[in-house]
């Protein structure tokens, strides 16, 4: 309890600090400590650099794959479910037509 309310007043001191700064400074800062919390969340995973270097080529491919197939399904999907509420429009049944409006 003792923590959270110490990350509480650090980050209300922040807040504080930051609206003394003008504008697009306050921008800049918020974006230099989302960047830094970025940085260490990422580090606290203790991830080996060398691991992802050796295997960055692996990585990227499966990631433009898996982005394209999936990319690929959501666009189907979204087609069937477009033509099926077109064509409940147009269909006499109050039903139907309620359901897809």
């Amino acid at each position: 309890a003792l923590s959270a309310v110490l990350i509480a007043l650090l980050v209300l001191v922040n807040c504080k600090l930051l609206l003394l700064l003008p504008r697009r400074q306050q921008i800049v800062g918020v974006w230099i400590e989302l960047f830094v919390l970025l940085m260490l969340f990422f580090y606290s995973f203790d991830l080996s650099l060398a691991f992802i270097a050796r295997k960055v080529g692996f990585l990227i491919t499966q990631g433009v794959t898996t982005t394209l197939y999936i990319g690929a399904i959501s666009i189907l999907i979204a087609t069937l479910v477009a033509v099926v509420g077109a064509i409940a429009k147009l269909t006499g049944n109050g039903i139907v037509y309620g359901l897809a409006t």
